[in-house]
Parts: C-alpha cells; structure tokens; sequence
C-alpha cells in the first residue's frame, strides 16, 4: 500500500522537474534567440557603418585624382612661368645693366665718404685755424705800426741825460717791454703758421689720393648714373676738394702778410751824456743835424 501512494509522489516529482526543466531551457534559448538578433542588428549596423566608409573611399579616391588632376595643371603652369621668369630675366640684364652698375657706383660713394669725412674734419679745423691765424697777424701787424709810430714821435733813441724827462724814458721802456712781447708773440705766430702748414701737407697728401678715386668714380657716375641722386652728392664733395685745395693759398698769403710785420730795431733806452761845447779857434762850417730814429731791420 505504501509503494502504491510512493509512486504517485515520485511521478509527482518528476513532472515538477521536468516542467522547471522546460521553463529553463526554452529562457535560454529565448536569450540565445535575443542575443542573436542583437547581434544580426550589429551586423546590419557595420554594414551601413562599412557602406558609407566605402562612399567616403571613393570620395576620397575621386578627389585624389582631382588633385592628381591639378598638380598636373600646376606643374605645367609652373613649367610655363619659370620659362617667362628666364626670358624677363634675360630682358631685364639687358634693360638694367646700367642700373645694376649704379647701384655699385652708389656703394663705393658711401665707402669714398667714410674715408674721406675725418679728413675732411681736419682740413675744416685747419682752415679754422688759418682765419685765427689771420686775426692775430692782423693784431700785432696793428700793434707793431703803434709801437713805431710812438717810439718814432717820442724819440726814444736820442734821448739825452738831463733833458729826457722820467715820463718819456717810463715809456720808451714801456715800449721796448711790448716790442719785446709783440717779437715773441710774432716768432710764435710764425712757428705756428709753420706747423700748419706741415698738417695741412699731411693731410692733403692722404687727400689727393682718395681725390683721384673721386673724380673717377664721379666721371663714372656722370657717364652712367645721371638720374641717380647721389650725383649731386659727389659734385658737393668735388667743389669740397677743391676748397681744400685753395688752403693752400690762403697759407702763402698768410706767411707773406707775417714777413710784412716791420722788424722794428728797438734797443732799451740810454741816455746819451751831454757834450761840453769847447771855444772855437775858428769859424766851422755848418753841418746838417743827423737825424735820429727808428731804423727797421731789412
């Protein structure tokens, strides 16, 4: 009787088991089923997303060859630009050769110029100089004439020992003291018009030697360059030169002008002692009274 009720239990059990059994299979195969969708949905997905990568291919392979296309294009109109560059070049040496050498002319202008400016400085100082020069032979030239015209008037050579009075021999030596300083001043004057000189001969000589570059080069430029600007820059240095040039004269005339100072014999004043007349056996004859004054050293 117990096995009798066991049996329905047991098939009981069995039915529960395999009922769970089926409900868990047909869940997974339900996943299964889903995952396998979602994934052919992939799937169509990357073949839309491989379809419109293969547009983009031949989008890019289309605009590949265009560029291929117009690097050609522009190969050629490159081929075709070079070659009008080689003719107008060509063209242009012929056109503006002269140009080019003016731009060269025009360079050795600005190096002529920085050699030649500190000379030029030193001829401007020296020229400065030579008018100083002229004013201080002018000055003792005008007070060496004082000096004679008052040693002249006031007799300063034939003064006689108690006659002379004090204020006559004061300034008699008075005016042997200026000529004293006015011979020294003038000795200077002519070492220092020497020395000159020297300078300016230094200077000129280093002058000259850039003044013949100079009148090529301005021939050169009158010839070639006579648009260019600069000309005139060179004409101002030439009417320069020849400036300098006429310093020379200026010295000469100057030198003359202090070898015209009088050279004054000036001695520093004597007295010359009275002379006793003695009694006259006879008549003598008159004789003209020597004249004393100022004798100028020749």
């Amino acid at each position: 009787m117990k096995r009798l009720l066991l049996i329905p239990s047991v098939l009981a059990v069995c039915c529960l088991a395999s009922t769970a059994m089926a409900q868990s299979l047909f869940e997974e195969c339900q996943q299964k089923k889903n995952d396998i969708a979602e994934m052919e949905q992939q799937a169509k997905q990357m073949d839309a997303e491989i379809a419109n990568v293969d547009l983009k291919i031949r989008d890019l392979e289309r605009q590949k060859q265009q560029l291929v296309r117009d690097k050609f294009e522009k190969a050629r109109e490159k081929a075709k630009l070079q070659n009008r560059i080689r003719l107008d070049r060509k063209m242009m040496d012929r056109m503006c050769s002269g140009i080019r050498q003016c731009d060269n002319l025009e360079r050795r202008i600005d190096d002529l110029k920085a050699r030649l400016a500190p000379l030029a400085e030193r001829l401007r100082r020296i020229r400065r100089e030579i008018a100083e020069r002229n004013a201080d032979t002018v000055r003792l030239n005008r007070e060496v004439n004082k000096i004679e015209t008052s040693y002249r008037q006031i007799n300063c050579d034939n003064l006689v020992a108690g006659q002379a009075q004090q204020t006559t021999i004061d300034r008699c030596t008075d005016l042997f003291s200026r000529w004293n300083q006015t011979q020294k001043d003038i000795n200077l004057l002519r070492a220092s018009v020497t020395a000159l000189r020297g300078r300016y001969r230094n200077v000129m000589q280093k002058m000259r030697i850039h003044g013949v570059k100079l009148a090529r080069l301005l021939a050169k430029m009158r010839r070639t360059c006579g648009h260019s600007t600069r000309l005139a820059e060179l004409e101002n240095l030439e009417r320069e030169q020849t400036g300098f040039s006429a310093l020379k004269k200026e010295l000469d005339q100057m030198e003359s002008s202090i070898g015209r100072i009088p050279r004054l014999k000036i001695v520093r004043p004597r007295l010359r002692p009275v002379l006793k007349k003695k009694p006259m056996l006879r008549k003598m004859p008159k004789h003209k009274k020597k004249k004393h004054g100022l004798k100028r050293v020749r």
